[in-house]
Order: structure tokens, then sequence, then C-alpha cells
């Protein structure tokens, strides 16, 4: 079976970017979304095996997203631009792993199985 994966990102070129990325991968991509809410009322009848999400999207933070995933013991990884410090400051997205944008390809897949293996 093919991993589901969520994509939560700010801008709409990133989104597409990283949906065409993983679709190459192997991976399903159950939604490409650049809103929060889009991407919680995707989740309301889907579950992903692991998200990629930014830590701030066009209608605001994604901290309730990443407790919901969480919550349902989805892991994701947080691929962001937010901080120069390397860490998003919410702990709640430190949780999740943190690539800085723009981070390559395999530097994503990895983060991106890392996660998948550690949930």
């Amino acid at each position: 079976m093919t991993p589901i994966i969520l994509i939560l990102q700010n801008e709409r070129l990133y989104a597409d970017y990283l949906e065409q990325m993983f679709i190459e991968l192997g991976f399903t991509v159950g939604g490409a979304f650049c809103t929060a809410g889009d991407a919680k009322r995707w989740l309301v009848d889907h579950e992903p095996d692991v998200a990629v999400i930014d830590a701030e999207v066009q209608d605001g933070d994604c901290i309730e997203l990443a407790r919901r995933l969480k919550a349902h013991h989805v892991p994701f990884v947080v691929y962001s631009t937010v901080t120069p410090v390397g860490k998003p400051a919410h702990p709640l997205l430190n949780t999740g792993d943190f690539l800085k944008k723009p981070a390559n390809q395999t530097a994503l897949l990895a983060s991106v199985k890392g996660a998948l293996h550690a949930s």
C-alpha cells in the first residue's frame, strides 16, 4: 500500500511542487492545500499516513492542525521558513521534524520516511 500524504503549504508553488514530487516518488497525495481550513475539512473524511505542513499558511498558523494530526497519531514534517534559528516557536510544531525552505528532494524524502518509520 502506498503511503497517503497530506501537504499544507503557504504558497501554491510549494504545494504543487511537493505534490508532484511525492507522486513521482510513489506516494498518494491525499490533498495539497494552502489553508489550514481546507486541510481540516479534508481530514474530516480522510486519514493520511504522514503530513508535510508549513508553520503558517494563508489563513493563520498550523497549531490546531498539528494538534489534530498528533491526536490521530499522524506523523508530520514541518517544512517552513518561519524561523531563522531552525525550529518553529510553538512546542507542538517541534514534535515533528523541521526542514527549512528550501530543502532538496533527498532531505524531504528522508524526513518523510523517518516520520513514517517513527510512527
